[in-house]
């Protein structure tokens, strides 16, 4: 504390005559050290609850001070409070930084840091100095960083420090809230929202493999349900493209109400570079488009349904069946396999061709049934028993009927044909008549009989067969019965 320099002679007592030389050398004393010595911390209290605040002494400073700054309007931001660091050696170095703490007592008495507020030089190169801030708050009684604003890579950092949340509350690092209500005056506002971002504003000088208006990293793993990115309620509307390389699942109804048509694998509302696959019916409107060589697959081959040029294959994992279920089907043409076990023109009965008519049951032909429609058509069957009835006429010539048993013909003629060659019984003619020659003898046992038309006579001969027509004995001349 400085002292004043008291003068030899002392100050009158109340009451007491007042010499001028007294005063005089007291007040010349009191302009001497007012005038020769600096109020400074060295002269002054700087210690006490009521002392003076000191420039380069550690204080605590109880008494609310206000800085105002009373400059004319219009003078735009005024500097009121300057902090900074200047080393007194060296230059500042990255990670320098100014910090103004927050401190209080806990519940125990026990005084401790509470927050920071710092500024860090985060690049100290000579005039291209970068610089940030952190907010620290106390977690758990240390204070932690929780926010930096002005990071060269991250301009702002929101850090969720490590907690234990209240029971069943809802828990978040960052919490965007509406607050008061935003009035709209008179007009339009074209977009009104609590959260606004813009595309980044890139100059690349180098390659920037993603840019991105929002990223979100990853979605949690320790939840019931885990999702990147939750709407819990209202519509979602992209305006643009929404390009998905993860599996999109959707629990609710989904809606597209573009009306593009579809003609290829890359058109339409829809379209999927991969498979489709649907668990319940589907619905279509319109055509369903397949391309050269789709198939139907049902039941992972049991019965397929395949496509080529003009042509659809059925094939399956083993024989398959085309069952309509008594319904009709029109304009067929089967050109090959096999109809089996199922009648022909049952309800509506129309022509027939075939190559090969083959019938393993009892078979009725009903109507005039013409088999084979040109000359020299071959006709050849095979039953154990043929039974013609209701006066059926045959016409045309039979070549090799096989052996034809308990026989009754009433009417034609028997051309050309031995009767009862290999097993002989009776016969009764009206008129017996033989036109044989020579050639063609009438055979009765071993005997041959013939007609000798140039002596006009019957001959026959026993054993063998004539060799000219004179061969033999003359059985009568003119008629032989």
């Amino acid at each position: 504390m400085a002292t004043v320099t008291r003068p030899s002679n002392a100050l009158p007592n109340p009451g007491d005559d007042m010499l001028a030389e007294q005063v005089r050398d007291w007040f010349t004393n009191v302009l001497a050290f007012l005038e020769g010595t600096y109020i400074d911390e060295a002269n002054v209290d700087t210690t006490g609850s009521d002392g003076i605040v000191g420039k380069s002494t550690a204080q605590t400073i109880t008494g609310l001070k206000s800085l105002e700054n009373a400059g004319a309007a219009g003078g735009g931001v005024r500097e009121l409070l300057k902090i900074g660091i200047d080393p007194i050696s060296g230059a500042a170095a990255t990670g320098d930084g100014v910090r103004i703490k927050f401190y209080a007592d806990d519940a125990g008495g026990s005084l401790g840091d509470r927050g920071y507020f710092d500024h860090i030089l985060e690049v100290t190169t000579a005039g291209a100095v970068d610089s940030y801030y952190s907010f620290s708050t106390d977690v758990a009684d240390t204070p932690t960083a929780g926010l930096t604003v002005g990071k060269v890579d991250t301009h702002l950092d929101i850090i969720g420090p490590s907690r234990t949340h209240t029971a069943d509350a809802s828990a978040y690092v960052a919490y965007f809230r509406a607050g008061g209500a935003r009035t709209v005056p008179t007009g339009t506002a074209a977009v009104v929202a609590t959260v606004r971002i813009d595309e980044p504003n890139i100059t690349a000088t180098g390659t920037v493999t993603e840019a991105v208006s929002v990223y979100i990293a990853a979605a949690p793993t320790e939840g019931a349900a885990n999702y990147a990115l939750h709407v819990a309620s209202g519509a979602v509307l992209f305006a643009g493209t929404l390009e998905v390389t993860g599996a999109l699942t959707f629990t609710g109804a989904l809606s597209i109400d573009d009306t593009t048509d579809s003609t290829s694998g890359t058109t339409g509302s829809v379209h999927t570079d991969g498979g489709f696959g649907v668990v319940k019916n589907t619905y279509l409107g319109a055509d369903l488009l397949l391309a050269t060589g789709a198939v139907f697959n049902w039941a992972a081959g049991d019965v397929t349904f395949t496509h080529s040029a003009g042509k659809l294959t059925f094939g399956g994992d083993g024989a398959v069946e085309f069952d309509f279920a008594n319904h009709e089907i029109t304009n067929v043409d089967v050109n090959s396999g096999a109809v089996d076990g199922t009648t022909v023109g049952a309800a509506s009965a129309s022509t027939g061709a075939f190559t090969t008519l083959t019938a393993s049951l009892a078979t009725t032909l009903n109507g005039a049934v013409t088999i084979g429609d040109a000359t020299g058509d071959a006709l050849t069957f095979h039953p154990s028993a043929w039974t013609l009835t209701n006066a059926v006429t045959i016409t045309g010539t039979w070549t090799d009927l096989g052996i034809v048993t308990t026989v009754d013909i009433n009417g034609g003629t028997i051309d050309g044909t031995t009767v009862g060659a290999s097993s002989a019984t009776t016969g009764i003619f009206t008129t017996l008549a033989v036109s044989g020659t020579y050639l063609l003898p009438f055979l009765i046992g071993t005997r041959r009989l013939w007609e000798d038309a140039t002596d006009d006579v019957f001959r026959v001969k026993t054993g063998s067969d004539p060799s000219s027509e004179s061969d033999g004995n003359v059985l009568s001349e003119g008629e032989l019965f």
